[in-house]
């Protein structure tokens, strides 16, 4: 009975590598099946009669089943997101190239050979805007310094005008605005690969919490 059993159970994908040992003629340990939660969810997954025969809570298939489902849920949400916001990124840089085929007047935008502005490396800026940037910066520098001599890097004042004074002014212009928005997108594009490797992880982790849960489970068995 107990070969037949243990035989059942190993036909279940993924399952035969969690049967516990037992020594020839012992009965199968159906305590140590249940206190593998990786076991007792495969089997209660492949047969209700099987998870019934090992005395395995029958809420568990529900409850995975419900984890199973929320994460397909998540991981569709997740791949509509990429696939729309790589859809804009794709029609605005359609619109970028179509944009630099009209002459400089008629852009709208700053072309690539325009500097960056002097608080941030993705808006780039027209010369009357970067001199305006930049002379703030270094007055407020030179400021910082003759307080503390030491300071050095970018003034903390220096962010704080572009963000709340410059940066709301500029973006009233469509040249900036559109590479505001360029820009969020990408910031959101790279949050939902963090979130992506975010659930990779965790799944793992979860996975290899069973594992060293069922092995303790296992030394403690032998202990006791």
């Amino acid at each position: 009975m107990s070969r037949q059993l243990e035989a059942r159970i190993a036909k279940i994908p993924g399952a035969k590598r969690h049967l516990p040992a037992r020594q020839y003629g012992q009965p199968v340990d159906l305590g140590k099946i249940r206190s593998n939660l990786t076991l007792t969810s495969l089997i209660a997954q492949d047969s209700a009669e099987l998870a019934y025969f090992c005395c395995i809570d029958p809420a568990i298939k529900h409850r995975q089943d419900e984890q199973n489902a929320a994460k397909a849920m998540r991981a569709e949400s997740l791949r509509m997101q990429t696939e729309q916001l790589a859809a804009r990124n794709a029609a605005a840089r359609q619109q970028r190239e179509q944009r630099q085929q009209l002459a400089p007047w008629q852009r709208g935008y700053q072309n690539e050979d325009q500097p960056d502005a002097p608080v941030c490396n993705w808006l780039r800026c027209v010369d009357n805007d970067y001199r305006q940037s930049l002379d703030k910066v270094l007055r407020q520098r030179d400021e910082a310094q003759a307080v503390d001599p030491t300071q050095s890097g970018l003034p903390t004042a220096s962010v704080t005008w572009f963000c709340e004074t410059q940066l709301p002014q500029l973006i009233k212009q469509e040249r900036y605005l559109h590479q505001v928005q360029q820009h969020a997108e990408n910031i959101q594009l790279a949050l939902l690969a963090i979130e992506s490797d975010i659930n990779r992880q965790t799944e793992a982790l979860q996975y290899e919490k069973a594992e060293k849960k069922a092995e303790l489970a296992k030394i403690n068995a032998l202990l006791s």
